[in-house]
């Protein structure tokens, strides 16, 4: 009974100290040593044989384990959202410096792409003050030049930050095929340790926890309770893990319009699982980048004809006609046409030939600063531009928004679980110190033993 009951202690203070090693373990779930009473059965009745240590029992709340999984994956998504779209507005908050997104470096200047719009279309308005002024006539080039420019920049910008969530995406896939294989393998170490008879594998099993928080936090992800302590692994409805095998795995691939995307390798089936890093680049770079590179590519082409078309009705200087303003069809390819860079006297201002001083044709396209185009859903080209730029805006500050509640929410499970699963300092001290002195007292009941033992045998000198 003694030894038992020293063992039994032990045992105890071994367990504490596990605790307190892993305090600062955010995987680990804390133990406590499971004891019962030994007992013999004689002719006078059962009796008592001390104590039994019957296992070490882990304290965890399988919900809340479950909860914080899928409820990580979400922040995840939120993160990756925030994460391109802060990116975004730091990259292109010169560009919209006159609109609704700045940046720290919007104070450098370049007035942003409202304030080019408003260039060009004030520089059209002095050449109308003074059609034969070959100086107000290279200001009006010039100043186109610098819109297109800037359109152009901005779309390799938003090109450019596409392809680095691709980028992001690659890495996320592999760190979570990664992740697959290794909550494979420790269902396979689970189960046979388990089924040694040595109890239940807490240590792995916080271990498998802490990785299906990592692979949640990438894609959103569901488990199945499977039989031997092992765990199923479901990416979008797909099995990815299955006992102790990666059933599938992630890969990238390029759609028909050549956006990344991910799928299963196997299955080939697209992944669209809410939660994770994966689906909020997806969202960010579908729901927020595209439509805002869409609408300033639908802004430049506007652009493009809406002067092209009046301006090849106007003359020159010399009495010519016929010449664009502007070449290309879009943010991307949008330029000044190289004849006017080179001789600003091609601009066509006249209504007529050989009027120098006419200005029905650039005073035409002076008022388009004002016009409420049909191809702009009935808006002006700058009222355009502010609804895009304040759009992208709104979307930055909801992802913001969601993120910190997300957080909260993800605060709060974990300190439920906390709570339940664990190590508070204060509670394991006061366990070693009742171990301890119940070591103290089992190796005393020892002592008495041995001084009785030791009476009986004296007897007999």
């Amino acid at each position: 009974m003694g030894h038992q009951a020293l063992q039994a202690q032990r045992q105890g203070v071994q367990v504490t100290g596990h605790n307190i090693s892993n305090v600062n373990n955010p995987a680990y779930a804390r133990q406590r040593l499971v004891q019962q009473a030994s007992s013999i059965n004689l002719l006078q009745g059962a009796q008592g044989m001390g104590v039994d240590v019957s296992g070490i029992a882990q304290l965890r709340s399988g919900f809340l384990d479950s909860q914080v999984v899928t409820e990580t994956g979400r922040m995840g998504a939120f993160e990756a959202a925030q994460e391109f779209l802060e990116f975004t507005q730091t990259e292109l908050g010169r560009f919209f410096e006159n609109n609704s997104v700045a940046s720290s470096d919007s104070a450098s200047g370049g007035g942003g792409l409202a304030g080019d719009l408003d260039g060009l279309f004030n520089a059209f308005h002095e050449v109308s003050l003074n059609p034969s002024s070959l100086s107000n006539r290279r200001s009006a080039v010039n100043a186109a030049e610098r819109l297109a420019e800037k359109l152009n920049t901005t779309d390799e910008r938003l090109k450019s930050i596409k392809s680095s969530l691709g980028l992001g995406l690659e890495n996320d896939v592999e760190s979570a095929n990664k992740l697959l294989g290794e909550i494979a393998e420790l269902n396979i170490r689970i189960s046979r340790a388990e089924n040694n008879g040595a109890g239940t594998a807490n240590d792995l099993r916080d271990t498998r926890q802490g990785k299906l928080e990592e692979l949640g936090a990438i894609a959103g992800v569901t488990t199945v309770d499977q039989t031997d302590g092992m765990i199923g692994v479901r990416i979008g409805g797909e099995d990815m893990v299955v006992r102790g095998q990666v059933a599938d795995s992630l890969e990238t691939y390029a759609d028909a319009g050549g956006e990344l995307r991910v799928r299963t390798a196997q299955s080939q089936s697209v992944i669209d699982a809410p939660g994770g890093r994966i689906q909020g680049a997806l969202a960010a770079r579908d729901e927020v980048i595209t439509p805002l590179t869409e609408s300033l590519d639908e802004l430049a082409a506007t652009l493009v004809s809406k002067v092209n078309e009046i301006h090849a009705g106007g003359y020159t200087l010399d009495g010519t006609t016929g010449r664009a303003l502007f070449n290309g069809s879009g943010a991307s390819d949008i330029a000044i046409n190289p004849e006017l860079l080179d001789d600003p006297s091609l601009f066509q201002a006249a209504g007529a030939p050989g009027e120098a001083g006419n200005n029905a044709v650039v005073l035409q396209l002076a008022q388009l600063q004002d016009a409420e185009l049909t191809e702009l859903n009935g808006q002006t080209f700058n009222q355009r531009l502010n609804e895009v730029v304040t759009a992208f805006g709104e979307e930055v500050d909801g992802i913001n928004l969601g993120l910190e509640d997300q957080q909260k929410l993800v605060s709060m499970l974990k300190n439920q679980r906390d709570s339940v699963s664990g190590v508070s300092l204060d509670e394991e001290v006061t366990s070693m110190v009742k171990f301890q002195k119940a070591y103290e007292a089992s190796a005393k009941f020892m002592g008495v033993i041995d001084e009785m033992l030791q009476t009986v045998l004296s007897l007999k000198r």
